[in-house]
């Protein structure tokens, strides 16, 4: 019997590596596809070839890793549709959304250089302020990072979409629009490659994502392999990439040109100033020890402000408008994080039978122990009364889960002790998660808060009727 159930072992462990060095092989051919008219990231060139920063860094990757590399590009949403349903095919780069997460498998981010999402207005525009951009023709490319942002934040009306990078550029240089947004130094690369220096310039920098290459989520086994080819790619190959795409653009030659006639002015005015400070020397140095003072004096009182309008002033946590501006530069992250809430238990009936006073030390006491059990990176907000989030930043849900449950469960063991009176303290929690919940960090909180709610009243009527009310909650939500 005991050779039987080893020699079953032994078939398992073989069959599971070979499997993983199936799973892990390298495909002798890559279909990439990607935009036919995103230039210079992926496009197709005079000649009817693929060409760009994309079509380069793959051919690249198929030299160095033997491996046959396909393009079949086309407009920027048959693409994406292309990747999510045909298995033999990769997106070559895009952005990370939680929308095409849902269809779309996402490798770790690619080693090219982040996009940088400016908004673009013409010349004579003076006010683009985003709250006011849906009182002008606003462009965007459909199934594009850029269509998502803009779509949280303009009524869709508003915003005229084009199946192409290439269209939303006619357009713009026609004039059919009059702000769009997009990556700096490709738009900036269009506008000199097409003579349109000072049309559109850039306004504002909105956001940054990184590029990740993608497959259909039925092929996310071939994942591993492929990353794993990315590491025989080197920074200095990839940099070259992009010094063949941006270091002849017209244009920047004139501009070290007129940097350069500036410099005999600055020398000249660097001399004068060297010829008066040797002038008045002790002038000077007292001046300038007195602006140190203001500029010191100022700097502390900017930090003393900052630290008044973005912390609790009873705990030293974030307070919640603070919360949620770390949760919106969070708007597009490429990786996942969640999101917990969590209530003090009995805080009201604490306040009324000890007073507010003792309320805010069971507070504290929680506080303190969230801070000594929870890791440096993990940031904790109060919302308001008992209630508190905590992201859990560059970690699975499974794995934030159980460092609530564990805190819930520790806290008992160590009571808040209070005029020889021992207070026991507990709490309900519940999570959001990203992306799978949403992608925007108040809806998140919301979430959370309605599904701790619901949780906190379903254990008071378990109570009730005497049932366990602290069962695991990943057994009682539908996360």
């Amino acid at each position: 019997m005991y050779l039987i159930k080893k020699s079953a072992l032994l078939i398992a462990v073989v069959f599971t590596l070979l499997y993983s060095s199936c799973a892990a092989a390298l495909p002798k051919q890559l279909i990439v596809t990607g935009s036919s008219t995103w230039e210079p990231f992926s496009f197709i060139n005079s000649e009817g070839e693929p060409d760009g920063i994309m079509v380069d860094f793959w051919k690249l990757y198929g030299e160095k890793n033997h491996v046959e590399i396909k393009f079949q590009l086309m407009n920027w949403p048959a693409s994406i549709a292309l990747a999510s349903t045909d298995t033999t095919v990769i997106h070559g780069g895009l952005g990370y959304t939680s929308n095409r997460a849902k269809y779309l498998y996402f490798s770790r981010e690619l080693p090219l250089q982040k996009y940088d999402v400016y908004l673009f207005a013409k010349r004579e525009l003076n006010d683009t302020a985003l709250s006011h951009l849906s009182d002008l023709k606003v462009g965007s490319v459909t199934a594009s990072v850029k269509d998502e942002f803009l779509t949280t934040r303009l009524p869709s009306e508003s915003i005229r979409r084009y199946d192409t990078f290439g269209g939303l550029n006619e357009a713009a240089y026609r004039g059919d629009i009059d702000v769009f947004i997009d990556d700096l130094n490709t738009t900036l690369y269009g506008l000199y490659k097409n003579d349109r220096q000072g049309t559109f310039t850039p306004r504002k920098k909105l956001y940054s994502f990184s590029i990740h290459f993608a497959v259909s989520r039925q092929n996310a086994r071939q994942m591993p392999a492929i990353e794993k080819g990315l590491e025989n790619i080197t920074d200095k190959e990839v940099d070259a990439l992009y010094h063949k795409w941006f270091d002849d653009i017209p244009g920047l030659e004139e501009s070290a040109v007129q940097g350069s006639k500036l410099k005999w002015p600055l020398i000249s005015v660097s001399i004068l100033f060297i010829a008066v400070v040797s002038i008045i020397p002790m002038v000077l140095r007292r001046k300038s020890q007195d602006l140190k003072n203001a500029l010191k004096a100022l700097a502390t009182s900017s930090a003393k402000l900052e630290q008044v309008t973005q912390l609790d002033r009873l705990t030293g946590t974030l307070n919640r408008d603070a919360f949620y501006n770390v949760l919106n530069e969070k708007r597009f992250s490429p990786s996942p994080y969640s999101i917990a809430v969590l209530d003090l238990d009995n805080l009201g009936q604490l306040n009324a039978e000890c007073g507010h006073q003792v309320g805010d030390i069971a507070i504290k006491h929680l506080i303190s122990q969230l801070r000594g059990q929870l890791s440096s990176k993990a940031v904790i907000a109060r919302l308001g009364g008992g209630e508190f989030a905590i992201l859990f930043d560059y970690c699975d849900r499974n794995l934030a889960i159980k460092r609530i449950d564990k805190l819930r469960r520790s806290l008992p063991s160590i009571p808040l002790s209070l005029n020889q009176q021992v207070l026991p303290l507990s709490f309900c929690y519940s999570f959001a998660h990203y992306p799978e919940d949403g992608d925007e960090g108040s809806a998140l909180v919301n979430t959370a808060l309605k599904r701790m709610r619901q949780h906190k009243a379903e254990r008071v009527n378990n109570l009730s009727a005497g049932i366990d009310g602290h069962r695991h909650l990943d057994t009682e939500l539908p996360w």
